[in-house]
């Protein structure tokens, strides 16, 4: 073969290796979510943008935790897909970064990184479960102070349940104070404020704070 026609082979391949794109929409994803769950879904949209078809040879992710999914292998000039997986949060607080890489057959763009970067936050801190006043002395208003770690998650409401003591809420930034004080001091009572919390999908948990004069 002269060296000419390895010329102009290598002309027609060189468009074909490096004209296929895949543009993410996204490269890495930020979100914040509570504790309490198990999986997190997670999904990175892109488009071949280039004028051949894409292959994309291998998934693979720097924890086992993150498995990522294709519906497909290839796709064609000016097609969409998704990279869809679950990432397994049980049991994992703060911040998680979590890597993607994508391996294709395109030598411009044989390699991909993604990233996951996921907050993990605690539902709730409650300061005390307790509130505590002795018989004969002061009975002023005691404040137990309920931090929300996601801000999904607002207090419906908080009320005593046997209606002995007085309970009133009071927003502060990103934390609740519930006032608890007695209706009538000096006189034994025990009773449970009901202290409700209400996400945006209409899911409830309800938390309990043991009141007591003794």
């Amino acid at each position: 073969m002269n060296y000419f026609l390895v010329c102009i082979l290598i002309l027609f391949a060189i468009p074909k290796l490096s004209f296929g794109r895949l543009a993410f929409e996204k490269s890495v994803l930020n979100d914040e979510i509570s504790s309490g769950k198990d999986w997190y879904d997670f999904c990175f949209k892109f488009k071949n943008e280039g004028a051949f078809p894409v292959k994309i040879v291998s998934l693979n992710s720097s924890c086992s935790c993150t498995m990522p999914s294709l519906e497909k292998e290839i796709y064609q000039a000016g097609e969409c897909g998704e990279i869809k997986g679950v990432f397994n949060v049980s049991n994992k607080r703060g911040l998680q970064e979590q890597e993607i890489v994508v391996n294709t057959d395109d030598i411009s763009q044989s390699e991909i990184k993604l990233q996951l970067k996921i907050k993990i936050s605690n539902e709730y801190e409650i300061s005390s479960r307790l509130v505590y006043w002795a018989v004969n002395s002061k009975f002023d208003e005691k404040t137990i102070v309920l931090s929300v770690g996601h801000s999904d998650w607002k207090v419906d409401c908080a009320h005593c349940l046997k209606n002995k003591f007085l309970v009133n809420v009071a927003e502060d930034g990103d934390k609740y104070l519930i006032r608890i004080k007695p209706l009538q001091p000096n006189v034994l009572a025990r009773d449970y404020i009901s202290i409700k919390l209400k996400n945006k999908s209409g899911e409830i948990k309800t938390l309990t704070v043991h009141a007591l004069v003794k």
